[in-house]
């Protein structure tokens, strides 16, 4: 057999268990995110360490290495055995340290996923106390939804510190000298140049990013009636300072109150060419589902779910009822899809979560 062919057969045999072992890894994660169940965080921990064993077998991981060595490879073989090449050696710790890793993240995960803060007396969701942060101008109760924010903090300390310790000791096991510098290098990115980057886009933006900082300033001192030197991090409205607080300018939200997002959306998709847009709305999750789990986790929205679903067949002449399935959220704040939104669909919405990738995307064999 020639080397060549020798390559191709490695690939086809890394491909082929891919399609099916790192799907079910990330469809295991989607569910356990989704569902916020016991059960399906220990699948999505089980799925983890599946990839895991493949991943850290020291012999297939030498045998990668030497294929890839080879010199008349043509470029999008060698950018897929490298690629394969950084999946491996990011495995390539003690099976014992990656699956104490896969545990102590499906524990923090799912800590996270159904942690409620204490708030006015009640267990308050994300978006009630995303909604105060928001909308109300009383500095002692932006406070205290802010300070809520932070109780799963003490909860997770020592999980957070352990997983540190545990994802260092295997960055180290591997030859990089901390978690940070081998995840930036198993992405292909340089840690010196990033930092450098940074430093540049920082002297560049400091002078304009004070200035609006300043306004900004004087008009949430307005708006709060206090000095503005007296402002502190609740007074911003997003606890981590992501997204500007709606002081220049009318919110856009009521401009989009009475109307149709979806059909938006989806005519906005059409016009640039894209097709099947009836099928994806079919298989999104515009509206919840009836189960018992989701409904205690995310407040039952009853009658008003069928009603979203009528609206988006009416629009689409869709036969099938557009509730959960796999795809990210479409409707947008302010919408009348939004006032029926699950709630912590809504909060992850705001969270950024709908470009969140599932883990093991990045074993991408034809490369970026």
């Amino acid at each position: 057999m020639t080397e060549n062919a020798r390559v191709d057969r490695f690939l086809v045999e890394e491909e082929t268990w891919a399609r099916r072992v790192l799907t079910r890894a990330s469809l295991a994660w989607w569910t356990a995110s989704l569902s916020g169940r016991p059960r399906d965080y220990k699948r999505m921990e089980s799925a983890d360490r599946a990839v895991n064993r493949h991943y850290s077998r020291p012999a297939a991981y030498q045998r990668l290495v030497r294929l890839a060595d080879a010199s008349d490879l043509d470029p999008l073989t060698r950018r897929r055995l490298d690629r394969l090449r950084l999946a491996y050696r990011s495995k390539q710790a003690p099976v014992d340290i990656l699956d104490r890793i896969s545990g102590a993240e499906a524990k923090i995960q799912e800590t996270y996923s159904v942690f409620r803060a204490q708030f006015d007396g009640h267990s308050a969701t994300d978006n009630e106390l995303e909604d105060v942060l928001r909308t109300s101008t009383d500095s002692a109760r932006v406070r205290e939804a802010w300070e809520a924010r932070k109780q799963i903090g003490p909860i997770v300390a020592d999980d957070l510190r352990e997983i540190t310790h545990l994802r260092n000791e295997a960055a180290r096991a591997v030859g990089f000298p901390d978690y940070w510098h081998a995840q930036l290098q198993l992405d292909e990115l340089d840690p010196d140049q990033l930092a450098e980057t940074l430093e540049q886009v920082d002297r560049a933006t400091r002078q304009p990013f004070q200035a609006m900082k300043s306004d900004l300033d004087r008009h949430l001192a307005q708006r709060f009636n206090v000095d503005v030197a007296d402002l502190r991090p609740w007074h911003y409205g997003d606890p981590f300072f992501q997204e500007t607080p709606e002081v220049f300018a009318p919110p856009a939200d009521p401009l989009y109150a009475d109307q149709d997002v979806v059909a938006l959306a989806a005519e906005t998709y059409r016009q640039l060419g894209f097709r099947n847009i009836d099928a994806i709305l079919a298989r999104s999750d515009l509206c919840c589902t009836s189960s018992a789990t989701r409904s205690t986790r995310t407040g039952s929205i009853g009658p008003s779910c069928p009603t979203t679903c009528v609206m988006i067949r009416r629009a689409f002449s869709t036969k099938a009822s557009p509730c959960f399935a796999s795809s990210p959220p479409r409707a947008r704040p302010g919408s009348r899809v939004w006032s029926v939104y699950p709630k912590h669909r809504r909060a992850n919405w705001r969270r950024g979560w709908r470009r969140r990738r599932p883990p093991h995307s990045w074993h991408s064999y034809a490369g970026a």
